[in-house]
């Protein structure tokens, strides 16, 4: 039993504690381990396999990938999913960077300025940044499985608006949201009434989408007096819009109990977009002046 060979160890040893081992021989050396995080630094994107790979050819040391990735934890790195970005071409990085010196030194215009944009919600999600825990080498069953559906079961599509201290009712499109759609429901309705309610004085920043550039929806924007402000193309990262969304895909994910039918869904989501703290959405809106420094 455990007890009777703790006392014969007690006898033999005077001591409880376990004998010293011959553990595994390490297969790299310090030069490697060096080499593997150096690596790691220069090529953040290189995988454990390449890693392991990029040894085996610089000093003839055969590793797995999982001994390469062990080497970089031990070197305290991290695994994270990469940042993603637009590819961006010379004419539209100097159009960004143009826009970006007119409204260098503003601070107060942006807490003037209403930040819209359109969205897709769906019965079911789509993030690839879902991960399971595992045993290795166990078989993948359905327990590791992640249900998905074409379309993600169903989707809404959806505009809304965020300024400091305030946003706009969330609108529930049924279909597709064309110039026709746009202009009689969104700015005939939303937009003028909240136009109406914060003065004269605001400004109006869209998100570029096809709909919002037609020549009839212009045309009313200027008949109503509401003033917009120029977004360069590929350019939807600039506003904060995009983040406000993410707030509320997140809550959605976290309601309980999760709608189930299109009709729930239109329901929940103008509850959801109500309960996201001012306070958040403040601090959307004052992220503008770091956005821009950022593309100084």
């Amino acid at each position: 039993s455990v007890n009777s060979r703790l006392a014969k160890r007690q006898r033999e040893t005077e001591t409880v504690n376990e004998r010293p081992r011959s553990w595994r021989t390490r297969k790299t050396s310090p030069a490697d381990d060096r080499f593997l995080t150096l690596q790691g630094r220069r090529h953040p994107l290189y995988t454990a396999w390449q890693l392991s790979s990029d040894l085996q050819n610089a000093s003839d040391v055969r590793i797995s990938r999982y001994t390469a990735r062990r080497r970089l934890i031990e070197a305290n790195f991290v695994s994270r999913r990469p940042l993603r970005r637009l590819v961006l071409g010379p004419a539209q990085r100097q159009e960004r960077l143009a826009w970006a010196l007119l409204r260098e030194d503003w601070q107060q215009e942006w807490r003037t300025t209403l930040f819209t944009g359109e969205s897709s919600f769906g019965l079911l999600s789509d993030s690839h940044c879902i991960r399971i825990w595992t045993e290795r080498d166990r078989p993948r069953t359905d327990r590791y499985t992640q249900q998905v559906a074409s379309f993600r079961g169903g989707t809404i599509q959806v505009w809304g608006g965020i300024c400091y201290q305030g946003h706009t009712d969330l609108y529930i499109c049924c279909g597709n949201m064309n110039s026709i759609v746009y202009r009689r429901d969104v700015i005939e309705n939303v937009l003028f009434e909240f136009h109406g309610a914060v003065g004269k004085n605001f400004g109006f920043l869209d998100d570029n989408a096809t709909p919002h550039r037609a020549n009839t929806v212009l045309n009313r924007l200027d008949e109503l007096g509401i003033s917009t402000l120029p977004l360069p193309s590929w350019s939807q990262d600039l506003i904060p819009i995009e983040q406000a969304w993410d707030k509320l895909q997140w809550a959605l994910e976290r309601c309980s109990p999760a709608p189930r039918t299109l009709e729930e869904l239109a329901n929940v989501l103008p509850r959801l977009w109500n309960e996201i703290p001012t306070e958040e959405l403040n601090n959307l809106t004052e992220s503008m002046p770091r956005r821009v420094e950022a593309l100084i």
